[in-house]
């Protein structure tokens, strides 16, 4: 529906630093996938001051996009605020409207500065007019979050439980990744498949 879909995997994310690089990594390639850099190459990259999104040829997609740190901050805890900065810049000028998923949030939670990262989250992305979905396979962790009273998130988020995939519908949805890496899989192993997992 024209929505930017940004996602974030923090899983084995292990410092401040990293988590801003995994933030301002999600927003370019997010980007990238929605309308190549090349096209708007200037536009984008001038909203970017904490990292700059960087193209590299590639043989199958033509390009990827990875990104550098702009110069040397003084710490991690500039570095993430000056990315979240970023972000939040990104989403005011309405390039396109947004939707963020932070995924294995719980990871983040490990850190001894996760107070500070979800202190800053907080205060940045409150009121933007974006979605931002905290995901994760350790629930118990994840409502703590926003449940308890001396956490940056409290009381900041309706919870949802997603019930599994209609069996068909992923069913189908398989075949055809199977197919788009030109593999074939019949519908009949494909739904003992996701039968499987779910």
């Amino acid at each position: 529906d024209g929505y930017l879909c940004v996602n974030v995997d923090f899983f084995g994310v292990d410092s401040v630093d990293e988590t801003a690089r995994r933030i301002a990594r999600g927003l370019a390639r997010g980007i990238h996938r929605r309308q190549s850099l090349l096209d708007k190459g200037k536009r984008y990259l001038s909203a970017f001051r904490a990292f700059r999104p960087v193209l590299r040829p590639n043989q199958e997609s033509g390009f990827e996009v990875s990104i550098e740190r702009v110069g040397d901050s003084p710490d991690g805890r500039t570095l993430l605020d000056d990315t979240l900065q970023d972000m939040a810049r990104f989403i005011e000028e309405r390039h396109f409207p947004c939707h963020f998923v932070f995924d294995e949030f719980q990871e983040v939670t490990r850190l001894k500065e996760s107070s500070l990262i979800e202190g800053l989250m907080r205060g940045t992305i409150q009121g933007l007019p974006a979605s931002f979905v905290f995901a994760g396979s350790r629930r118990g962790v994840l409502k703590a979050m926003f449940e308890e009273r001396s956490r940056p998130f409290f009381q900041s988020a309706v919870f949802m439980e997603l019930p599994p995939l209609p069996l068909t519908d992923a069913a189908r949805f398989v075949v055809e990744q199977f197919q788009a890496n030109g593999k074939d899989l019949s519908l009949e192993l494909a739904t003992d498949l996701v039968t499987s997992v779910q």
